[in-house]
């Protein structure tokens, strides 16, 4: 009952001075001021701009020289980029990898043991060969492979079946994600100890360890350019800038394959993209009357990198499932960031 009188007394006491704000004075002249500033900025050069439509966007003439610039590339380099890319579609290790980035959840847990069971025992002997030291974390390897070949079941089907994820909460698969894909059985066999072996021997070979990261990173980044912006946002804080920069000119490179091989070669730019390269230009700008040139470029470049990134993100992340995916991963590698600055400060 109380309560009841008290709310009843504030909401009173709040709708007084809502109306007594409303009649006073300040509020008049306040809201003159207001209107008058938005009837200057509504009549404004900048309002005009992004305030137009997105056909008016595409009719600019900033529109018209990017898709002329593109558009010459396009009509050059598209019918090559179309024969070498359906050549590559038809190819055994196109197919096999396009269908593992598609299904990499519904393979069994034991071929993926399999190779790493043949990648440790590739090491072990070439290791052996050369007299050099095994290191613990290869018993480690070992022993996971050992139990990970009896364990016949998809990453998919286990996260199903999983009674932490009920306990903990996790949402379920959605129907259309397969649990389990039937392979033939000699067929995922020599593909896991065939690539095992390779990737065992590769990191033997001194630099090798860079090339298997970097066969595999191009092979996944151009089936799949939106693993590149989650790339990218995960490495973020791990890499040095100029690495960073590194992915995203490869992230670029990839995308505009992808173009050259599309059959469309108009652009849709609105009036955010402009903006962006209004600011590009820019900085652009600034290089060019900077008293120290030479200098300045470097910079700049990795500025515009950066900023150019924004288009790829822009058009990635519009689908509500992806943009998911991209927060948890910025979340989760700062948390680890995080922890490992901890870790640092305690010892």
């Amino acid at each position: 009952m109380n309560n009841g009188i008290i709310l009843s007394a504030l909401a009173r006491f709040w709708s007084f001075l809502c109306r007594a704000y409303e009649n006073s004075i300040y509020f008049k002249i306040f809201n003159k001021i207001a209107y008058w500033i938005y009837r200057l900025f509504s009549s404004s050069l900048l309002f005009g701009f992004f305030s137009k439509t997105k056909t008016d966007a595409e009719q600019s003439v900033v529109s018209k020289i990017i898709n002329a610039f593109f558009g010459f590339f396009h009509k050059h380099l598209h019918q090559r980029v179309y024969v070498i890319g359906n050549t590559a579609k038809r190819s055994i290790v196109v197919r096999s990898v396009s269908s593992f980035i598609n299904s990499w959840y519904a393979i069994s847990i034991s071929y993926y043991s399999m190779t790493l069971a043949a990648f440790v025992g590739f090491r072990l002997v070439l290791k052996r060969v050369l007299s050099e030291m095994t290191g613990p974390y290869t018993i480690f390897l070992i022993l996971v492979a050992a139990v990970g070949i009896f364990i016949d079941v998809s990453p998919a089907a286990l996260y199903e079946g999983s009674s932490f994820r009920k306990h903990l909460g996790f949402q379920d698969l959605p129907e259309s994600v397969m649990l389990r894909k039937r392979i033939k059985p000699h067929k995922a066999v020599t593909v896991s100890l065939v690539i095992g072996s390779i990737a065992g021997i590769l990191t033997v070979v001194p630099i090798g360890w860079l090339a298997v990261v970097a066969v595999g990173g191009i092979v996944l980044l151009i089936a799949k350019p939106k693993f590149a912006v989650i790339l990218v946002a995960a490495c973020f804080p791990l890499l040095p800038t100029m690495g960073v920069a590194a992915l995203g000119v490869y992230l670029l490179a990839v995308l505009f394959i992808k173009y050259l091989y599309s059959e469309n070669s108009h652009i849709n730019i609105d009036t955010f993209d402009i903006a962006i390269l209004v600011m590009c230009a820019v900085i652009v700008y600034g290089v060019l009357n900077s008293h120290a040139l030479l200098g300045s470029i470097a910079p700049a470049a990795v500025y515009i990198l950066f900023v150019s990134s924004f288009y790829v993100i822009r058009r990635a992340a519009h689908e509500k499932d992806f943009l998911k995916t991209l927060l948890n991963f910025i979340v989760l590698v700062s948390v680890a960031v995080s922890l490992y600055g901890i870790y640092q400060k305690l010892t």
